[in-house]
């Protein structure tokens, strides 16, 4: 794999359903990482919509949007960027994830893991994905072959499937895991152990990108990583805010930033109540 690679990760807050403002948010935050001149960018998980949409995916007028919001952005473009957002194919919905670059979409992939329990309930409006997210990224003339997952496809214990094992006999040159992943207490821990359980025999770099901000119950924490091939942290996100990541994936390792456990609790319930009155359009009388 090219040793000179740039990731940059675009850990950003949208509003569910504001597709107006998630477009500005989505272009702003590419062209600030265009700045550094990454060999690709990436958004997390459904970050066109909002997550998690739930029944507005039942409304065709929010799908049209949420596609030409997509479409709107691929023209863009230039350098390859990976953008979560919401599919259609044959009346049939998927969590999907777009390669965009050149002003054009070139490749789709599905999720393949739903997740139905706890607080998701994605198979009750997505059909499932069948194929790996392997696609070719261009890097000072070398062709790269990596692979995107979305979420749930990391968590991958419980069902019948083994994806890490199918995604390993690829070869990978990189993995990107774009998320939508709740905060609970030790979380950002937990991500990261599931990582390098599922790819220590990888052999390559792990990018994970995962959203931030407060929607109705949940809240998302950030806390992205990019991981160099012996699985080494490289560098993290902030906690519950937005943020630019960028960084070569040969980098020398870094250690990971430990806080006080409270501390976060608290900024997480600060981001939850500020997200709720300022996405619900709650003003000062």
């Amino acid at each position: 794999m090219s040793n000179s690679i740039k990731v940059a990760l675009c850990q950003i807050n949208p509003i569910l359903g504001n597709f107006d403002y998630n477009y500005d948010k989505i272009l702003h935050n590419y062209n600030e990482a265009l700045k550094e001149n990454p060999d690709l960018v990436v958004f997390p998980e459904m970050v066109v919509t909002g997550y998690p949409p739930q029944d507005l995916l039942l409304s065709k007028k929010f799908i049209e949007k949420n596609l030409s919001t997509l479409n709107r952005f691929a023209k863009k473009v230039s350098k390859t960027c990976i953008v979560g957002f919401v599919n259609e194919k044959n009346g049939k919905l998927f969590n999907s994830a777009a390669i965009c670059e050149n002003g054009e979409i070139v490749h789709i992939y599905n999720k393949i893991l739903l997740p139905t329990y706890d607080v998701f309930d994605e198979d009750r409006y997505f059909e499932n994905g069948t194929e790996i997210g392997q696609f070719s990224l261009s890097v000072n003339g070398e062709s790269l072959n990596c692979i995107i997952q979305i979420c749930e496809d990391l968590w991958e214990d419980n069902y019948d499937r083994e994806l890490s094992t199918e995604i390993i006999d690829l070869k990978p040159d990189l993995i990107v895991n774009i998320s939508s992943s709740p905060y609970h207490k030790n979380r950002k821990n937990i991500r990261r152990k599931l990582i390098l359980d599922k790819f220590a025999n990888a052999n390559c770099p792990f990018i994970y990108c995962n959203i931030v901000g407060g929607q109705d119950e949940l809240i998302f924490d950030g806390n992205s990583l990019i991981l160099n091939s012996n699985m080494e942290l490289v560098k993290e996100g902030k906690s519950f805010q937005e943020d630019l990541i960028v960084a070569n994936l040969n980098s020398s390792s870094i250690d990971q930033k430990e806080e006080d456990p409270n501390k976060e609790i608290y900024n997480a319930l600060t981001l939850g109540i500020k997200d709720y009155f300022s996405k619900t359009d709650h003003k000062k009388q």
